[in-house]
């Protein structure tokens, strides 16, 4: 995504798209150099920030190169966490974690789109905490840090409904495969 759109700030246009499509992948292209400042700022949005101009060959190596971090950050559950939970205390105790996870922390989604309509940036922050150390517990990485991303910008940051219920998801999957191998 260009930073410089004729009709439209490019970050302005990135978050709106990030908020729409949380899973959408986003690389900045721009002319300006950008400060550590920016970088920061936009960290959030983008995987990656190429500069221009940029030579065909080298345009297509970095986007390879972002396109493949995102093959590797794709995986939605910290397996090495879950594997030494599981050594440690057994599948059983992961399986009353996750009934406790749907029963007390996925609430919490309620309350941040109540909060979210009425604009109440502190009640989605407490809200979004809570969820950010439950999803982190249960290995959830990627739904743990867009939970973390809505804390810091409660008002702006995408949502992580869709996150948090494929993490859930590939947690039963996991355990049942677990369960599975130990028969």
């Amino acid at each position: 995504m260009d930073f410089d759109l004729p009709d439209v700030d490019g970050i302005t246009l990135a978050r709106q798209l990030a908020q729409q499509y949380p899973s959408l992948v986003l690389i900045g292209f721009s002319a300006h150099v950008i400060d550590e400042t920016l970088r920061q700022r936009t960290s959030s949005l983008f995987r990656g920030i190429i500069p221009k101009p940029v030579p065909r060959e080298v345009l297509g190596q970095l986007l390879a190169h972002y396109l493949q971090l995102q093959v590797n950050n794709d995986q939605s559950l910290d397996v090495s966490q879950l594997n030494e939970d599981a050594q440690l205390m057994g599948t059983e105790k992961i399986h009353e974690w996750l009934v406790l996870f749907t029963q007390h922390a996925l609430p919490l989604l309620d309350e941040i789109d109540i909060a979210r309509a009425s604009q109440d940036s502190e009640k989605i922050k407490r809200a979004a905490h809570q969820l950010k150390s439950s999803c982190s517990s249960l290995g959830m990485r990627i739904a743990s840090q867009l939970c973390a991303q809505l804390e810091q910008q409660p008002l702006s940051a995408p949502l992580p409904h869709e996150e948090i219920t494929r993490s859930v998801a590939d947690l039963e999957a996991w355990l049942n495969k677990k369960d599975l191998n130990a028969i």
